[in-house]
Parts: C-alpha cells; sequence; structure tokens
C-alpha cells in the first residue's frame, strides 16, 4: 500500500499563531526606546542583531532607519537626527514610523535593563527560525530525490541559527579591547597560564619557537606522503591529551580509527606498528600495553573516522564536543579530503564543480575553519600535502609548494613543513647545545616554520623513529 503524504506540513498550517506566540513586542518597543534615548549603546548592539530579529514590522523598519542614520551621520545617533532622516520622506510608512519614534521617545526606559530586552528579543527571533526551518525540512524532505544534500543544509542552518544564539560581540571600542586585554592577563596570572591555548613544552625547542598553539589560530602541518605527518599530529594529540589535560578532536579522513588506534599504541607504549599489525603481540609487549592501558583510556581524545566528511559535517561535531564537555584544540588529517558542499544543489551538480575548481574549494575551506577556530576560541591543527615541487627544486620548502596553496597562505596563521633531513643549510650550530648537522643521526626530520603570524621563522630538528612513530625534540634548532 503506497504511503500518502500531505501536500503541505500541518506545522504551515499554524506556523503564523505558533510566530505570534513567540514575541514580545514590549520589549522590542524597550530595546528601540533605549537606543534613540541613549545612542552611545548603539555601538554595542550594532552587528549582533538585525532587522529580522525584530517581529513587529514597524519596528524592523525602524531598525534600519536606526541604521541607516548613524551610517550618514559619521557613526552619531540621537532622536533629532533620526526623525530628520524620516522628515526626508513624505511616505505613509514614514509618517507611521515617525508616529511610533516620538511615541518611543516619550515612554522612560532603565538603560541598564537594555540587554535583558535584547536577549529576549534574541531567544524568540531564534525560536521563530527554528519554526521557520521545521516546516522547510518538512517541504524538502519529501520533494528531494537525495537526502544527502538536505542533511547538509539542515546542519548548515543549524550551526548559523546556534552561531547567532551564542552572540559573540565582535564590535570594541579601544577603551573596552583594553579593558579585555587586561582582565585576560589578570587571569593568566591568576592560573599560572603563559598563553591562552595548548602549550607544546613536551618538545621543547618547538615550544621556543611558537610558544604553543594558541587560541583562534590555524596551523597547517605539511609533507611530501610517507615523511610522517600523521605520526607526528598524533605524538602531538597524544602530548597535549597525557600532559596538559587537554580534551581534543581528532578527525582522520584518511586512516581508520584501527590505524590511529595501533599507532597510538605503538607510540605510547613502545610496542613495533610491525608488531600491532599482527594478530597477536608478543609476551613482553603484552606486559607493555597492560602497564599503559589505562593511561590511554583516561586520555581525553575522540577520534573521527569518517572519509569525505564536508565542513558543516566537522563544524556540527566540534560545536557538539564544544557545547557538551568542552574542547582545547582539534587536529584534521587532512585538509584536501575535507568537502565543501553546496547545500543548493545536487551531488551531481557538486561533483562537476568540484572537479572544475579544486582550488576555489579549497580557498573557502580554510576560510571556513578559519572563522570555526575564532567563533569556539581555540588552535585548529591542519595537515596537508606538499606538492612534487618540494622533491624536484631540492631546496627548503616554500610556501608555494603547498598543494592549492593559495587559500592557506592567506587564512592560516602558521604554516609548518616536516621533511627528512637532506643535508641542506648544513653545518649551522645548534642554539644551545653546539650539535651541527655532522652529528644528526639518520631518520631525522626537519619542522620548518614557513609562515609565523606572531612570531619569527627557523627550523626545529627531530629524531624520527618510524619503527614506534615517535618524534623526539633533538635539542637542535637552526
Amino acid at each position: 500500500m503506497a504511503i500518502s503524504y500531505p501536500t503541505e506540513p500541518v506545522v504551515e498550517q499554524q506556523q503564523e499563531e505558533i510566530k505570534s506566540r513567540l514575541c514580545n513586542i514590549e520589549a522590542e518597543d524597550a530595546f528601540l526606546s533605549i537606543l534613540i534615548e541613549d545612542p552611545n549603546l548603539f555601538l554595542d548592539y550594532y552587528g549582533r542583531i538585525k532587522d529580522l530579529d525584530f517581529f513587529d514590522s514597524k519596528n524592523r523598519e525602524i531598525w534600519k532607519i536606526l541604521v541607516d542614520t548613524y551610517s550618514k551621520n559619521n557613526r552619531s545617533l540621537d532622536a533629532i537626527l533620526v526623525l530628520n532622516n524620516l522628515n526626508n520622506s513624505n511616505s505613509a510608512l514614514a509618517k507611521l514610523l515617525k508616529e511610533k519614534i516620538l511615541s518611543l521617545i516619550s515612554q522612560f526606559r532603565l538603560s541598564a535593563n537594555i540587554e535583558n530586552y535584547f536577549q529576549i528579543i534574541k531567544e524568540n527571533s531564534v525560536k521563530r527560525s527554528l519554526v521557520n526551518l521545521s516546516n522547510e525540512i518538512f517541504s524538502k524532505a519529501i520533494a528531494s530525490s537525495s537526502s544527502l544534500p538536505l542533511v547538509v543544509e539542515i546542519e548548515r542552518r543549524l550551526n548559523d541559527i546556534s552561531s547567532f544564539l551564542k552572540d559573540n560581540k565582535k564590535i570594541f571600542t579601544l577603551s573596552k579591547a583594553l579593558d579585555l586585554e587586561i582582565e585576560n592577563m589578570r587571569k593568566m596570572e591568576m592560573t599560572g597560564k603563559s598563553f591562552y591555548g595548548v602549550p607544546v613544552s613536551f618538545y621543547p625547542s618547538l615550544e621556543d619557537l611558537i610558544v604553543g598553539f594558541h587560541n583562534s589560530e590555524i596551523t597547517v602541518i605539511a609533507s611530501r606522503p610517507g615523511v610522517g605527518k600523521t605520526s607526528f599530529a598524533i605524538n602531538l594529540a597524544v602530548n597535549a591529551a597525557r600532559r596538559t589535560k587537554s580534551k581534543i578532536l581528532f578527525f582522520s579522513l584518511e586512516m581508520s580509527v584501527s590505524h590511529i588506534m595501533r599507532r597510538i599504541i605503538s607510540s605510547y607504549c613502545g610496542i613495533s606498528m610491525k608488531e600491532t599489525r599482527i594478530s597477536s603481540l608478543s609476551k613482553s609487549s603484552k606486559e607493555l600495553f597492560k602497564e599503559y592501558e589505562q593511561e590511554i583510556r583516561s586520555m581525553d581524545i575522540t577520534i573521527i573516522d569518517s572519509s569525505g566528511l564536508s565542513f558543516h559535517a566537522i563544524k556540527g561535531v566540534c560545536m557538539d564536543a564544544y557545547n557538551q564537555n568542552g574542547l582545547d584544540i582539534v587536529f584534521i588529517d587532512y585538509l584536501s579530503l575535507i568537502s565543501l558542499f553546496d547545500s543548493g544543489s545536487t551531488a551531481k551538480e557538486f561533483l562537476t564543480r568540484k572537479a572544475e575548481s579544486k582550488a576555489y574549494e579549497l580557498a573557502e575551506i580554510c576560510v571556513n575553519i578559519k572563522n570555526l577556530s575564532k567563533e569556539l576560541d581555540i588552535p585548529i591543527v591542519c595537515l596537508a600535502q606538499l606538492s612534487r615541487l618540494a622533491e624536484q627544486e631540492g631546496s627548503r620548502p616554500m610556501l608555494h609548494q603547498l598543494k592549492s596553496s593559495g587559500g592557506i597562505e592567506e587564512n592560516f596563521d602558521n604554516v609548518f613543513s616536516l621533511t627528512r633531513s637532506g643535508g641542506q643549510n648544513s653545518n649551522r650550530q645548534s642554539n644551545s647545545n653546539s650539535k651541527t648537522r655532522s652529528d644528526l643521526i639518520p631518520g631525522e626530520v626537519d619542522l620548518t616554520i614557513l609562515k609565523q603570524r606572531n612570531g619569527r621563522m627557523g627550523q626545529v630538528i627531530f629524531s624520527f623513529d618510524a619503527e614506534f612513530g615517535t618524534f623526539t625534540d633533538t635539542g637542535i634548532d637552526v
């Protein structure tokens, strides 16, 4: 028996009635009244609210008038300027708005309550957005031939709503910015932290150069295949979880969770990776695993094993982790495997455009990752590949050797490369131990800082034990 669907969702029939309950006209009036009477507060809310957040149609238009007046009058605003702006129009709407503004001015409101009014407006706006979205989901789910574009669109829309609900203020006067920085310094002094982010003090030479992974910054670690970038990222994640108790998300778009787990066991327990791939461990390896098993279990690392993840799916996982348990740092292995799905198109159309413009797609993904890092105020570390130019040119790696490097160069704060030691820059002395390149042993990997937005360039030499997937700081930086 065929299933019959209603042509219109029930919620649409009741939508206007439901939305009319999700408003507070008095709060909207009070909010606008205070802004007109106390224009110094306008900058605090400019950019945090938009006209569609007001339910009352007149209030929407009044907000537009306030924004327009503020823009036209050299960032100034008061009741006289607002009314003068309306006097330039003889329309019936202008007359109605003028009457309402005069009414708002005549009402006394306490400026101290403006944030409460704003929160009421915002909360109701979010709820109305959810009603609209639920109605769209019903209609599109019936009409859509493929569920994937719809799911991606829903993820994106919900993330947008969630971002608005968080209401991160991004507009600061210099005085307010200074107050914020003084407060940050005070908090760091009280907690004993030297910065906000995740330190890498377990690698002293690297820590000396970058002073850890800082909040709101993106770092890309690039190499040719087989150099050990995934092992290096795992080393960073495991050490951060163990020594600084960081809460970590590790997105593995290339390797399965089993492969990642074997590498963690190998590097942490000192069991060769060859042995972890066979069916059973030797007696001594079993004893090592038993000794360190609980320590591994205690690490707050969540592995997401999924190929072809879209950025919006990654953002959704990050937002969930951040809101539920907190989140300190994210690792993504690796950048080129993330897809940017256009929610307005079919999967076939998307794949066609993807093939035509991979560089554009990657640039968009880089911008989105940067915005996510700023929104959550955490560091994000992405792995990437160097092009074959890194091998052909036989010199120290360069930024242009990153695959589709434009978006990475522009949007990422730090760019590191990993290369096998090959003799370039030989005989440079260590800053500390007077070791030279001639002292280096086989299996060494150079980490070169190609870009550091807030620091200096440099190079750190690691000893890489491929048998166990471990990186050890040699104490040499050049």
